[in-house]
């Protein structure tokens, strides 16, 4: 189910950190201004994807290798 109150506040927090930092950015090298956006748009990716409530790698290595489970039950 998505929430969209959660990304409606991410997004916000993003803009807000974007406009809070706007001015010290543009006195910096391109390369900082590069680096600090990559890293806000990761983050923000991050954050978008509610990476707490996805399922983790073992729940993925269950569902590929159970129907396998045959194949490891000694036969008789």
């Amino acid at each position: 189910m998505m929430r969209f109150d959660f990304w409606f506040i991410v997004i916000l927090s993003a803009l807000a950190i974007w406009i809070n930092e706007w001015k010290q950015l543009k006195r910096q090298p391109k390369r900082d201004r590069i680096i600090f956006y990559v890293l806000l748009i990761i983050g923000w990716g991050m954050a978008a994807l509610d990476l707490r409530h996805l399922p983790g790698p073992t729940q993925l290595l269950l569902a590929v290798f159970k129907p396998l489970a045959w194949l490891m039950k000694p036969m008789n």
